[in-house]
């Protein structure tokens, strides 16, 4: 897969960097927080890709929760940005196709909690709701949350206006999907 060579390759990077570095506790926290700003655009993807395209039943990730992610490869509606990192500038339409997510859900894609806003010019809401259509098309249980205002980028943002709704809102739903999981 080429997620896979892309997060290897980023792995063995950062790690590289790190050991070069040989940081405090300080300089480390540092490092982590700036590959997780530079990973932060393609989370939400990987995350969708990781609940789509898993090979056996011991790799399907329980369920998935994504904050206002790039689901499709599709340039007309897609980050181009996201799509042009993790393909290429030239991604092929098997490409395309292949890590366009709301093209990959199954009846086996498991439970998603799905958060989006309306105002949100960086990645389109488009992303969200073609995701979430595709998950009802193949009866996954799915929620999805798609504020009026707050843009791209609020899930660390305390004066996001939605913030204690949708941290109880995940709370709820995690919790049920921990009770089905132990059935």
């Amino acid at each position: 897969h080429i997620m896979d060579q892309y997060t290897k390759n980023y792995v063995d990077g950062f790690m590289a960097d790190l050991i070069a570095r040989n940081p405090g506790e300080k300089e480390f926290h540092q490092a982590v927080k700036e590959v997780l700003e530079s990973v932060a655009p393609y989370i939400g993807h990987l995350a969708a890709t990781a609940a789509t395209h898993f090979d056996t039943p011991e790799h399907r990730p329980d369920f998935q929760i994504l904050f206002y992610p790039v689901i499709t490869a599709d340039l007309s509606f897609s980050h181009r940005g996201s799509v042009y990192g993790l393909l290429g500038r030239t991604p092929t339409p098997e490409m395309i196709e292949l890590y366009s997510n709301e093209k990959q859900v199954t009846k086996d894609t498991p439970p998603a909690f799905i958060m989006a806003n309306s105002d949100d010019f960086l990645v389109p809401v488009r992303n969200s709701i073609e995701y979430y259509t595709a998950l009802q098309a193949n009866r996954v249980s799915a929620t999805l949350h798609v504020y009026p205002v707050g843009g791209h980028g609020w899930f660390a943002n305390s004066n996001f206006v939605y913030a204690e709704q949708w941290k109880s809102d995940l709370k709820q739903w995690l919790g049920q999907i921990v009770k089905s999981l132990d059935n």
